[in-house]
């Protein structure tokens, strides 16, 4: 038996509905400034007080409930996490979304309001290969697995959510088109813009105890008190 000990938790969830026309119109609509290597919205709090985009929020929120209940199982009494802040990266063919990660944020996630299945993809970096502390022994596998690699790629779907510990690296290849995929009108989907919506999270309430001198009292801003 192999036991996938002190493994690091993603999370996936599909939405199981297409994204609305009115949802796709108001992201694409957003303004947007040039990225590193791509673009991202100007309003980095896309999910605060926006009607457009309630219902994928909702979606959002009991996604990252689900994910912290199986991983950290906190106790909901004591602290509760929500979402800070909030923007979506626009991805054209030619271009990339380098790699980074999310710092003060404890968990983060990508959710795909418009993506070509089969094209589109998330690549992950494995914690240890990025603090230098993976096996001291190199050896090439004949075949890769979720144990001997470095970095990890899932393909991404419509409606899809990838949830992750904030710290996680993680990138996008180049986005490349020649699908011969086309849509009823002739549109050429291989072309497609790629658009996700990027969020961080942070906890409100009591985190540690005093009798390990650690505690902590968290506030909410009034920012983030949208509902």
């Amino acid at each position: 038996m192999i036991d996938a000990l002190f493994s690091i938790p993603v999370g996936r969830y599909s939405m199981n509905r297409e994204i609305t026309e009115k949802e796709l119109n108001y992201i694409k609509k957003l303004p947007q400034r040039k990225n590193q290597s791509n673009k991202v919205s100007l309003n980095f709090y896309v999910l605060n007080d926006c009607k457009e985009l309630k219902n994928i929020k909702n979606f959002l929120e009991g996604c990252l409930d689900n994910y912290l209940s199986l991983t950290f199982a906190p106790n909901k009494e004591l602290i509760q996490t929500y979402i800070t802040q909030s923007w979506l990266n626009y991805t054209d063919v030619g271009e990339y979304h380098h790699l980074h990660k999310h710092q003060n944020s404890i968990v983060s996630g990508v959710f795909y309001p418009q993506v070509v299945e089969g094209r589109d993809s998330i690549t992950f970096r494995n914690f240890d290969s990025t603090a230098g502390t993976s096996s001291p022994l190199r050896i090439e596998p004949v075949e890769f697995n979720k144990f001997n690699s470095s970095s990890w790629e899932y393909p991404v779907s419509n409606g899809e959510l990838f949830l992750f510990p904030s710290p996680m690296q993680h990138s996008v290849s180049e986005v490349k088109s020649g699908f011969n995929q086309y849509d009823q009108k002739g549109n050429d989907i291989g072309s497609l813009q790629r658009i996700s919506l990027s969020f961080n999270t942070w906890c409100n309430g009591v985190a540690g105890a005093e009798k390990e001198l650690n505690h902590l009292v968290l506030s909410k801003e009034e920012r983030y008190d949208t509902n």
